[in-house]
C-alpha cells in the first residue's frame, strides 16, 4: 500500500486552504508531547485567576448581560501550542493585565489540548464553539458584546501586559462606535439605513460582522435592492461567501468527528447545489475531497480529485504544485504495483 502519511504530505504542497490544513493536522498529526518547558509552565499555572476555563458560553453571555460586561474568549492549546503558552505566561496571567481589564471584560479560555483530559461534554461544546466562530489557528482571542455578538479578534503579540490591555480596549472602542452607529440606523429607512448599517459593519470589519451580523448584512442587500448605493452587489457576494464557508464548516465538522462518508456527502452537496463561482474555491474543494479520500485509502479516487482540482483552475498559483504532486502520486502508485507484481 502507498503510505498515506507521505501521500498527504505530497498533496499538501502548495495547498492554501486553511480549513484543509486544519483537517490534515486533525486527521494525521502525531500527538507530540508538550515540551518540558511547556509542562513546567502548565504545572505552575493552576491558579487561573479571573479566567473561566472551558465554560459554557451560554452561561458566560448570561453573566455578561447581568454584569453589563463584554467577553474575551481565548481559544487555546494549553499543552502543545508555544504561542498560546507564551501569551498566558507573559500577559494573560499577569496581575497588571487582569487588573486592567476585569472591570469591563469577563475572561474565558476554551482549551483544545492534546494530552490533558477533558469530559466528552466539554470536548463537544468546545468543538461546536470552534466551528461556530471559525477558529483556524491558536491562540485566537475573540471579543464579544454582552449579547454574544463577536466584534473583534486578536492573538499573540510580543507586548507588555499593559499594552495588551490597551489593545483590547481599542477593540472595545470599535464596538461602542458600532453600537452608536446602529442606534442611528434605527431612525432611518431605505438606502440611508443600508448605508448606515454598512458604516457600522465597516467599523468592526467584515470578518467579524460575518460571525455576528448576518441579519444586518442580509438587510443591507434587501434595502439596496436596485443597487443604488452599490451595496446590494457588495453584500450579495459576501453573503454567498458566508454561505459557502458555512457549508465547508459542516464538511470539516463531519471529518473531525471521524465520519468521512458524511463529510464527502456534505462536500458533494456543495458541488451539486451551490458551487462557488470562483475557480480557486472549486479547486480548494477538490483538494479537500482528495484529503478525505486519502483518509479512506482510496488512492485512485485521490488522483482523480487532484486531476479535477487542476482542471478547475489550471492557471492558478497552486496548479503547478498540484501537477508535481500528481506526478509523484502516480509514480508512487506505479512503483507499488511493480513491487507487488
Amino acid at each position: 500500500m502507498v503510505n498515506h502519511r507521505n501521500l498527504i504530505k505530497t498533496i499538501m504542497l502548495g495547498l492554501s486552504m486553511q480549513c484543509a490544513l486544519t483537517l490534515s493536522q486533525t486527521l494525521y498529526a502525531q500527538e507530540a508531547p508538550a515540551s518540558p518547558n511547556a509542562a513546567t509552565q502548565q504545572a505552575g499555572a493552576k491558579d487561573h485567576g479571573p479566567w473561566q476555563i472551558d465554560a459554557d458560553l451560554k452561561d458566560v453571555f448570561a453573566q455578561a448581560k447581568r454584569e453589563n460586561k463584554d467577553v474575551v474568549v481565548k481559544f487555546t492549546g494549553s499543552d502543545w501550542c508555544p504561542p498560546c503558552i507564551a501569551l498566558d505566561k507573559s500577559i494573560l496571567s499577569q496581575k497588571e493585565f487582569q487588573d486592567a481589564v476585569t472591570d469591563d471584560f469577563i475572561l474565558v479560555k476554551l482549551d483544545y489540548p492534546r494530552q490533558k483530559s477533558q469530559s466528552p461534554e466539554v470536548k463537544q461544546r468546545n468543538a461546536e464553539a470552534q466551528q461556530k466562530y471559525r477558529i483556524e489557528g491558536y491562540p485566537t482571542l475573540i471579543l464579544f458584546d454582552q449579547n454574544g455578538t463577536p466584534y473583534g479578534q486578536t492573538g499573540y503579540q510580543p507586548i507588555s501586559p499593559e499594552k495588551y490591555a490597551q489593545h483590547l480596549y481599542q477593540l472595545r472602542e470599535s464596538r461602542l462606535l458600532r453600537d452608536r452607529i446602529l442606534d442611528e440606523a434605527e431612525k432611518l429607512q431605505g438606502t440611508a439605513r443600508a448605508e448606515k448599517l454598512d458604516e457600522a459593519i465597516n467599523v468592526i470589519g467584515i470578518d467579524n460582522a460575518a460571525l455576528g451580523m448576518r441579519d444586518q448584512i442580509k438587510e443591507i442587500s434587501e434595502l439596496d435592492a436596485n443597487n443604488e448605493a452599490g451595496l446590494k452587489e457588495k453584500y450579495a457576494s459576501i453573503l454567498q461567501n458566508m454561505k459557502w464557508e458555512e457549508a465547508m464548516q459542516r464538511v470539516m465538522m463531519a471529518a473531525k468527528s471521524g465520519d468521512l462518508d458524511e463529510a464527502l456527502i456534505q462536500l458533494q452537496v456543495v458541488f451539486n447545489d451551490d458551487p462557488p463561482a470562483e475557480a480557486d474555491k472549486v479547486q480548494e474543494m477538490y483538494m479537500l475531497k482528495a484529503q478525505l479520500l486519502v483518509a479512506k485509502g482510496d488512492n485512485e479516487a485521490v488522483i482523480k480529485a487532484v486531476e479535477d482540482a487542476i482542471e478547475a483552475a489550471p492557471n492558478s498559483q497552486m496548479a503547478p504544485q498540484l501537477r508535481a504532486a500528481l506526478d509523484n502520486m502516480k509514480k508512487s502508485l506505479d512503483k507499488n504495483v511493480s513491487t507487488t507484481n
